[in-house]
């Protein structure tokens, strides 16, 4: 029986990412579908309309969560934990700067010791793998 290669980090059996992200998306577009019946259609039967929810789909949606899925899978689980609490970070800086959304005192509070504790995280793993001698496994 032929061994299975893998990469430096084993994984686990299972299915691939891509498939995972089809099957989350699909059940939430289905959960979804009472909403939009509900609701209507408003503006998204204009052609205008049709084009916008298309590029959505495809560009944010399909190749954002793909490009996401790959990059998951580059980096370890502690690394890839810190960056995804960077993007409500993120998009909030962006609203506020971009498109003029107020955030309360809190809010800044809140943001800035999310902030702190993704900065220190950060010094964090990269001291242990600073630590971490070449060519031992590393564990997340």
């Amino acid at each position: 029986m032929a061994r299975r290669t893998t990469s430096r980090r084993s994984r686990a059996p299972g299915r691939d990412s891509g498939t995972v992200m089809a099957a989350m998306f699909t059940l939430a577009s289905v959960v979804l579908v009472p909403w939009f019946l509900l609701a209507g259609p408003g503006p998204l039967v204009s052609p205008r309309g049709l084009a916008v929810l298309a590029y959505l789909a495809v560009v944010p949606m399909a190749l954002g969560y793909l490009l996401f899925g790959y990059g998951l899978r580059q980096v370890p689980a502690s690394a890839a934990t810190t960056l995804a609490l960077t993007e409500p970070m993120m998009a909030t800086l962006l609203a506020t700067s971009t498109l003029g959304e107020k955030l309360a005192p809190a809010g800044w509070i809140g943001l800035s010791l999310v902030g702190v504790g993704i900065v220190l995280s950060a010094m964090s793993q990269s001291r242990s793998a600073a630590r971490t001698p070449a060519g031992s496994p590393v564990r997340d």
